[in-house]
């Protein structure tokens, strides 16, 4: 059986939404999102917004304005399924902590930038 935290879910399947889905502790970062709508369809995500001094839990059925235009850090406390979207994004918004696109090459995956958690 394969290892879920090795193989994260990334579809888009819906005009301005991305829809994603994160394994239990999987972390996600997302850059530019100011604007953006994250709306949470199963499980339970931490959200961290840069400059805010508060944090967000979202369980399936909430939703949250992204409002801070620094990083959100997305946390999954238990296995999540989720959307972005809400507004067209001037670049692409997501840089993974770990795991499937530090593998990609580079040329195939324009204006995302992998790294990994400190």
């Amino acid at each position: 059986m394969e290892d879920r935290k090795m193989r994260p879910l990334v579809q888009a399947v819906q005009p301005g939404w991305l829809h994603l889905e994160l394994a239990r502790r999987d972390v996600l970062v997302l850059a530019d999102a100011c604007g953006q709508t994250l709306a949470c369809h199963t499980g339970e995500l931490w959200l961290t917004e840069d400059g805010r001094s508060e944090d967000f839990i979202l369980r399936a059925g909430d939703t949250h304005a992204i409002e801070s235009p620094g990083s959100v850090v997305v946390t999954a406390c238990r296995a999540a399924r989720f959307a972005l979207g809400g507004k067209a994004p001037r670049r692409a918004p997501l840089r993974w902590t770990h795991g499937l696109l530090a593998a990609l090459p580079a040329w195939e995956t324009p204006g995302l930038r992998a790294g990994s958690a400190s």
